[in-house]
């Protein structure tokens, strides 16, 4: 069939719309930010000297320049943005699909990917601790998140990723399955129930029963009060969609959980209520077994006073 040139440039339209919603797919909304978190938006090569005051400081992170400003409710994660938290400031994320990121305290990740509709999104977390909850039919099902010691692609569904940027990476697992790589060795599936920790130059990705103090840690570092006043209509929408992926979740992979979550199962509960009583759930039958005690922000400094916390990011809105 000989294409004329009305139909040649509809194919063109048709191809730059799924391209954009592609893009749009993985724009995510920030639902909650309790505390203080910035945002590094308009990733550069070159630095700008253009842009207006309002629009933040300029900030280097890794061989860019970024406009830094604090993160608000409401806000768009868009490509190439980077997500930071503050000492004991706390962020959620949702996507449009339902999908979530809880972002701990003292924690920093960034989100790429290409605007093609097959394109894989990358998440690298520098260091700190995010929580994802991700639909296994959505956009993100294949999502890829990078730390420096390790590479991990997710299968679903509801995982906890730490790494305090010292070369260790700990993945639990509390539903779904998560593939775990070192940078230079075999992968290794870690499942629902499970905990594994990587460490740079490690070959092999030894996995252990999730315990009460990775459970612990996961609670301290996802949980969020939950807000009960009115909000932007915006965001009531995106958390009634979070909390339907999270519930057809448990229903395909722990529909016992619901039998002790009544009103979980009825729709009546906030999402961050019903993630936090997952994890208490698992506590009540996890072993213990006491982790390895990691730097603080504290330990951080070094013994001349720098802050190597703060130098990471040079000029973080300061």
């Amino acid at each position: 069939m000989k294409l004329t040139h009305s139909m040649v440039i509809a194919l063109w339209i048709m191809g730059f719309a799924t391209e954009g919603w592609a893009s749009d797919a993985q724009v995510a909304t920030v639902a909650q930010v309790e505390g203080r978190a910035q945002i590094f938006t308009r990733p550069s090569k070159k630095l700008e000297n253009s842009a207006g005051v309002n629009e933040g400081v300029i900030a280097s992170f890794e061989g860019e320049y970024y406009r830094v400003r604090d993160l608000k409710a409401s806000d768009r994660v868009e490509n190439g943005n980077v997500v930071r938290t503050f000492p004991g400031a706390k962020v959620k994320v949702i996507y449009d699909n339902g999908d979530q990121i809880y972002v701990g305290p003292g924690s920093s990740y960034r989100i790429l990917w290409k605007n093609d509709v097959k394109a894989t999104p990358e998440i690298r977390l520098a260091y700190g601790r995010i929580r994802g909850v991700i639909s296994k039919e959505g956009p993100r099902k294949k999502v890829i998140i990078r730390t420096r010691s390790a590479v991990m692609g997710v299968r679903g569904t509801d995982f906890f990723i730490s790494d305090e940027g010292q070369g260790e990476t700990s993945v639990s697992v509390l539903r779904g399955a998560v593939e775990v790589a070192p940078t230079k060795g075999k992968p290794t599936v870690v499942e629902t129930g499970m905990t594994a920790e990587v460490v740079t130059r490690s070959v092999e990705v030894p996995v252990r029963k999730i315990s009460k103090e990775d459970l612990g840690e996961i609670r301290v570092a996802s949980s969020l009060p939950v807000k009960k006043e009115t909000q932007m209509e915006e965001l009531k929408a995106l958390e009634k969609k979070a909390l339907e992926v999270t519930l057809k979740d448990i229903r395909v992979y722990q529909p016992e959980l619901l039998k002790e979550m009544p009103q979980a199962a009825a729709g009546e509960m906030f999402v961050a209520d019903l993630n936090s009583k997952v994890v208490d759930i698992a506590a009540i039958q996890a072993p213990s077994i006491p982790k390895k005690k990691r730097p603080g922000l504290e330990e951080l400094k070094s013994p001349d006073g720098v802050d190597y916390y703060e130098k990471y990011f040079q000029n973080g809105g300061h």
